[in-house]
């Protein structure tokens, strides 16, 4: 049964951990009890917010209306053949936990997603990628229900209009829809990608080792488990634990610039570090922008810059506002210095 409760503190439903208050707040755990709460809403002629993990949110003031936190779970096998299978996963449930399950259970192709913070519900929104993969390439469909209406519908790949940590959901549907459920394609052999070069340089360091002691090849000792551990340490390495220093991960998305202006910026700073993205444009590393400019590891009014990491901003007791106001001097700095605009990636409510 539905529970609302009234002047909800939203401090560890967000990993910044910023104060704010909802005027309303539920947990729903079914689709029966996500309908309840939009009628319920709609009823008090409400505005509905909907949290996950905060794991990509940034809240710089109270909620008003009502906050649904989406806490529906489940992972059910849906269909299967002799090598592929799709597997239906509940909005609420934990990103990292289903890579570990999906792993123990010989079904493959999240290992390079492994240890993003947040929930499953979250995952297409943000169209989450890391280490050469991303959601939409292990996508199959997904479903929501309509806010305003409280119809239920499937999307297909297509429908979510993905794109590099965009989606529908970040556009037009970003407040028309809440997603319930997520429809994932994995497989039934190892659908390993390794050629992202952070992943594949550890990869081949380990190989060296194993390849002492045991004589195997470099195709013999790969498994999803150990990219899934490569990638996990990795990740430890190199970004700060929510849990220790409050963050959201990457605060500034990737640039995309044309090749001609890689070049040209190239000429300049030739260690900048650059991906390819498509056709005749370049993803340019955030996190080297910030750092060559001289953010890395800053400290103000209670919040800063990751000494090990430029492209994750920490909090350190200071409020929301104070993090708006470094990332603005962040993005001045570095169209100053590179006339690149930096974009800020989660989403903001003030």
């Amino acid at each position: 049964m539905l529970s609302v409760q009234k002047n909800v503190s939203l401090k560890k439903l967000n990993t910044l951990n910023f104060e704010s208050t909802a005027e309303y707040f539920c947990s729903v755990s079914s689709k029966k009890e996500l309908s309840e709460a939009l009628t319920w809403a709609q009823e008090k002629n409400l505005p509905i917010i909907v949290l996950g993990k905060g794991s990509n949110v940034l809240i710089a003031a109270d909620m008003q209306g009502l906050v649904v936190h989406i806490a529906i779970m489940g992972i059910e096998l849906f269909s299967q053949n002799e090598e592929n299978l799709v597997v239906s996963v509940g909005a609420g449930e934990d990103w990292h936990q289903l890579v570990l399950k999906t792993l123990k259970m010989g079904w493959f192709g999240l290992e390079n997603l492994s240890l993003i913070p947040g929930s499953v519900g979250a995952a297409p929104i943000q169209n989450i990628g890391a280490y050469g993969i991303e959601l939409s390439d292990r996508f199959d469909s997904l479903e929501v229900v309509d806010k305003t209406t409280g119809q239920y519908k499937k999307m297909s790949i297509e429908d979510c209009q993905f794109g590099y940590r965009d989606s529908l959901f970040k556009r037009p549907g970003q407040d028309k829809y809440i997603i319930v459920s997520v429809n994932l394609r994995l497989s039934l052999k190892p659908n390993i990608s390794i050629e992202y070069p952070a992943l594949k340089n550890s990869l081949m360091r380990l190989h060296t080792q194993l390849q002492m002691k045991h004589g195997q090849s470099f195709e013999e000792c790969l498994t999803p488990k150990m990219i899934s551990d490569i990638v996990c340490s990795i990740r430890r390495s190199k970004l700060p634990d929510p849990l220790n220093i409050p963050n959201i991960g990457s605060f500034f998305k990737n640039p995309i610039v044309t090749s001609e202006n890689l070049l040209s910026l190239r000429k300049l700073y030739p260690d900048i570090v650059s991906y390819n993205f498509c056709d005749e444009n370049m993803k340019i590393s955030a996190g080297y922008l910030i750092e060559k400019a001289g953010w890395k590891g800053y400290e103000k009014d209670g919040v800063g810059v990751d000494h090990r990491q430029a492209l994750v901003l920490v909090n350190l007791g200071g409020n929301a506002e104070d993090i708006l106001s470094l990332a603005h001097e962040i993005q001045t700095s570095i169209f100053e210095k590179f006339s690149i605009q930096l974009e800020i990636e989660p989403r903001i409510y003030r």
